[in-house]
């Protein structure tokens, strides 16, 4: 019995550590671009795509693309960026079956239309980092929340942005969410025991009879007293 649970507890530790190695997924991916370094760009809202795979429960990657708005200010006609790029990912939970919190950090290239780079458009280079959580709704879901910093350019002008991205897409692979191991085995119950025959045991012997009283004998009676005779006097 304790080898059977043991083998047990073993088979769901080795389907837990494999639960993130093999996973693909491709996703779709919402981005609030708030701009820095950049006195004549406001705020805008992107839109990207995502295609990653964990390649062991420590390490994935990730190419994806991701096109944001870009606003002069204070007016100006809207523009859009186009930023591909290729991130590493660095699972800080593995093993686990729910939610992965990870770091991404990545090289690509950006895009800049005109006039946001003179005359004509022109591709910048393109640095990144981010940290986020990775969720599993489902057997073929996948879900995301990151917050993301990008450097576009090596030299002046260069600009940052920083992103909050939500996600959600279809994964596949051998790193689907397994069901939790079934709890092991209740010990089999120790056989009765016969119960041991009683042997009969003899009654008590009756108590013995009270003693018969003792006849106290008879004391003799004493005689009376003479009687003393007088005579009257004449």
């Amino acid at each position: 019995m304790r080898t059977r649970s043991l083998l047990t507890t073993l088979l769901a530790c080795a389907a837990s550590l494999g639960a993130q190695e093999g996973t693909n997924w491709v996703a779709l991916q919402g981005a609030y671009v708030k701009q820095q370094d950049s006195s004549h760009l406001k705020d805008g809202a992107g839109l990207g795509l995502g295609l990653g795979r964990w390649f062991t429960d420590r390490w994935g990657a990730e190419l994806g693309v991701l096109g944001a708005e870009l606003k002069p200010d204070p007016s100006g006609d809207k523009r859009y960026e186009t930023n591909p790029s290729l991130s590493a990912l660095f699972n800080f939970r593995p093993g686990a079956t729910d939610w992965i919190p990870y770091l991404r950090a990545g090289l690509g290239a950006s895009y800049q239309p005109k006039p946001i780079l003179g005359s004509d458009g022109d591709w910048r280079a393109l640095y990144l980092a981010g940290l986020g959580v990775q969720f599993f709704p489902g057997e073929r879901l996948v879900s995301s929340v990151e917050l993301r910093a990008q450097r576009i350019g090596t030299d002046t002008p260069f600009r940052t942005e920083w992103l909050a991205l939500a996600g959600c897409g279809y994964r596949w692979g051998g790193g689907r969410v397994l069901p939790p191991p079934p709890p092991p085995p209740a010990p089999e119950p120790a056989p009765a025991r016969d119960p041991v025959k009683a042997e009969p045991v003899a009654p008590p012997p009756p108590p013995p009879p009270p003693p018969a009283p003792v006849e106290e004998a008879a004391k003799p009676v004493p005689p009376p007293p003479p009687q003393k005779i007088v005579l009257d006097e004449a």
